[in-house]
């Protein structure tokens, strides 16, 4: 079908032919003969080619393959992104799904990781799929029955490396656990130290607003200075989530620390 458009340079209302639909053996004559031009949508995301017959001006021209092609890429890592998030989601949910917070509410365990993921995102502006994953899934190894090897199948080196990084040693005191956690701090990835970093943050908004029920004031005091020695190894990977975290420790004010 020919349809005719007005010229936007000279104006022409007659001089401005599209044809639409698999061209013909006629169409592409009249094409040569100047009567129409040949145009359309390529793969359907294109805007079809308009010709003046009159001025010659082509305008809504179709995109060239390679910029189509990038879209097409561009959603299908969209694609692979959103499936590995959800991925760790499902998985993390079904390995702390007998589990509870400390919180006075006894809320379920994945609202923790969720609220990592959440914050990365949200608050972070972190657009790296594999480290919200790690962030879903950074307690799994540490708290459940659940081998760096079974996250390894399932979600690649990258997201296990960071989860290894942010897993304590359960064999450890757990003092010993909480002064590697200051000393190896600026040790670690940037995509640990984000995974770390949120976790912090969590923690502090937990404890102020939902603190375990036989937490007293000087424990709620110590964890929040032993936090703060933690994430000063962490500064300078994401500004947005050092604001965030220093607004997290206003929650309760300077403290010593006394543990």
């Amino acid at each position: 079908m020919a349809r005719t458009y007005i010229c936007p340079r000279c104006r022409a209302r007659a001089g401005v032919d599209i044809l639409y639909g698999e061209p013909t053996i006629e169409a592409f004559k009249a094409a040569e003969r100047g009567e129409i031009h040949i145009g359309g949508c390529v793969m359907e995301l294109d805007a079809p080619d308009r010709h003046c017959r009159d001025c010659g001006h082509e305008w809504q021209k179709g995109r060239r393959q390679s910029e189509i092609d990038a879209d097409i890429h561009a959603r299908d890592m969209i694609k692979d992104a959103l499936c590995l998030i959800l991925d760790a989601a499902s998985f993390a949910a079904d390995k702390h799904r007998m589990q509870r917070r400390k919180d006075a509410e006894a809320s379920p365990y994945i609202n923790h990781p969720l609220a990592l993921a959440r914050i990365l995102a949200t608050e972070g502006g972190v657009r790296d799929p594999e480290v919200i994953a790690a962030a879903l899934l950074h307690d799994t190894v540490e708290d459940t029955e659940t081998s760096l090897e079974e996250i390894k199948a399932r979600f690649g080196d990258r997201v296990t490396g960071i989860v290894a990084e942010v897993t304590d040693d359960k064999a450890l005191p757990k003092a010993e656990r909480k002064r590697l956690q200051v000393t190896n701090a600026a040790k670690k990835s940037k995509g640990a130290k984000l995974v770390k970093l949120v976790d912090k943050i969590s923690n502090l908004r937990d404890i102020a607003a939902s603190p375990p029920a036989d937490w007293s004031d000087d424990r709620k005091d110590a964890y929040f200075a032993w936090a703060r020695e933690v994430v000063a190894g962490l500064r300078g990977v994401n500004g947005q989530l050092d604001a965030a975290f220093d607004r997290a420790c206003q929650l309760r004010g300077p403290q010593p620390h006394t543990e």
